[in-house]
């Protein structure tokens, strides 16, 4: 392998990790949104209906189904991967993501969403809701606001 090949190859593996979730606590695989398929020609990055908050609006969408089904495909063909590759390499900054920057409030107000969804649809526990929610992409990186969800306010 040649110098500038092990150069790209360390900062990739480097930038990379940059945008890998950091496990929840107690060291469990964080639940992620987004999923790489490899092929034939690449690459593809698809939303993981698997994903708490994908899973909640497919199960409650009905006749809707379909539509939203269509709706995440659009958005799985149609992410600007390129754009973003550009965009950060020109500004030399990573784009914001997980709810970087944003109020406390603005994680909580969807979390809790998901929260009740958990309890009332799968018919968890609070607790079990908790540590549902605390091992799901973008919620790790929030155990306090985790763990007050489902506490009286």
């Amino acid at each position: 392998m040649s110098l500038a090949e092990n150069t790209r190859e360390r900062a990739r593996h480097v930038f990379a990790y940059r945008g890998t979730p950091t496990p929840a606590q107690g060291n469990t695989p964080v639940e992620q949104v987004w999923r790489v398929d490899r092929v034939k020609a690449g690459m593809r990055y698809r939303i993981d209906e698997k994903h708490a908050s994908v899973a909640a609006v497919l199960a409650n969408a009905g006749e809707l189904q379909p539509l939203v089904r269509a709706m995440i495909r659009v958005i799985e063909e149609t992410v600007p991967v390129q754009r973003i590759w550009l965009d950060t390499a020109e500004n030399k900054e990573t784009p914001r993501t997980g709810f970087e920057g944003e109020p406390n409030a603005a994680v909580i107000e969807v979390a809790q969403v998901l929260f009740d969804d958990l309890i009332e649809r799968k018919g968890l526990s609070i607790e079990e809701a908790r540590k549902s929610i605390a091992r799901t992409e973008p919620f790790q990186k929030y155990p306090a606001l985790v763990a007050k969800l489902g506490s009286k306010k």
